[in-house]
């Protein structure tokens, strides 16, 4: 199974990122804590976590790939934040974009795929708030 592990020492993620490929590449597992520690943000990704490393529409695809390039890093963060809730949609969209350019991304590249979330998240974000009404 591909595994790998990543970290830049220049940044505000603290911890490598080190996942185990599950479901053919789609899915990948995270097998430590992966952490982001910022002046005013912290979140930290449990091991356990899955992540697809980024659901942004097809036409954004064609320019980053999710799960390479200097952004891959940040993808993880979004899943978590997505799927816990744990700021608004839009909070979370502007913290992934500020991690993306925080770890080197282009700025038009990470404008491309917050304006790509923006506009075709809601649905994801939506699902994800359901679950949690059925599950409290």
């Amino acid at each position: 199974m591909p595994h790998f592990s990543i970290c830049n020492i220049n940044s505000n993620i603290i911890t490598e990122l080190d996942v185990r490929c599950l479901s053919g590449g789609k899915y990948w597992l995270v097998l430590q804590p992966y952490v982001y520690l910022g002046d005013d943000l912290q979140i930290t990704i449990p091991r356990g976590f899955v992540t697809d490393f980024a659901s942004i529409p097809w036409f954004c695809r064609l320019l980053a790939q999710p799960a390479s390039g200097k952004h891959r890093r940040a993808h993880p963060f979004h899943d978590y934040m997505y799927q816990t809730g744990m700021f608004t949609r839009k909070e979370s969209d502007l913290y992934w974009k500020r991690i993306m350019l925080e770890e080197g991304t282009p700025e038009y590249k990470a404008t491309l795929l917050y304006d790509g979330v923006r506009a075709g998240a809601g649905g994801v974000w939506r699902n994800y708030r359901k679950l949690d009404a059925l599950t409290n």
